[in-house]
């Protein structure tokens, strides 16, 4: 069977991009594309947690999947999920608050037969709008599906 490690980075419009960080891993071969494990894909958020998203790693000469794992939050501080890009690694890391900035996650999404990682960024605010975290829904069947961060009039929040 053959495995893949997604890392296709995709720069949203008006994204504020994240900074270059030295790679920790480093492929010894090309990734092959195909479909992440989805027991690990899909997460259900916990208050007080963070999610690290599960990622291949170069093991015994083979890909293997490396599950996911909660983390506890850091008060003033985002967590910047890891990504496989142009053949390495770059480590997920914490970053503080940006003032006057909103961090939206990556995340796995489907894509053809297989999953894509799509990267998060930081984003300005914007004056009368709330920025709505994305997260897995439940879909018809039982299946899963991503839906994205998406940002909202403040006034059509009220009611939360």
């Amino acid at each position: 069977m053959r495995t893949v490690v997604v890392a296709t980075l995709l720069a949203l419009g008006g994204c504020v991009l994240e900074p270059a960080y030295a790679p920790v891993a480093v492929a010894p071969v090309a990734p092959v594309m195909s479909p992440p494990p989805a027991v690990d894909v899909f997460y259900e958020p916990r208050p007080g947690y963070v999610y690290v998203n599960g990622r291949y790693v170069w093991e015994n000469g083979a890909w293997a999947w490396q599950r996911g794992y909660y983390v506890p939050e850091r008060a003033g501080f985002v967590f910047v999920q890891g990504v496989w890009a142009g053949g390495r690694w770059f480590e997920g890391h914490w970053e503080p608050n940006r003032p006057g900035y909103v961090h939206t996650d990556g995340a796995w999404e489907p894509r053809g037969h297989g999953y894509e990682w799509r990267a998060g960024g930081w984003e300005p605010e914007r004056a009368g709008y709330v920025y709505i975290k994305g997260g897995w829904v439940a879909g018809p069947g039982g299946t899963r599906t991503w839906e994205r961060g998406r940002w909202e009039p403040r006034a059509a929040r009220a009611h939360d």
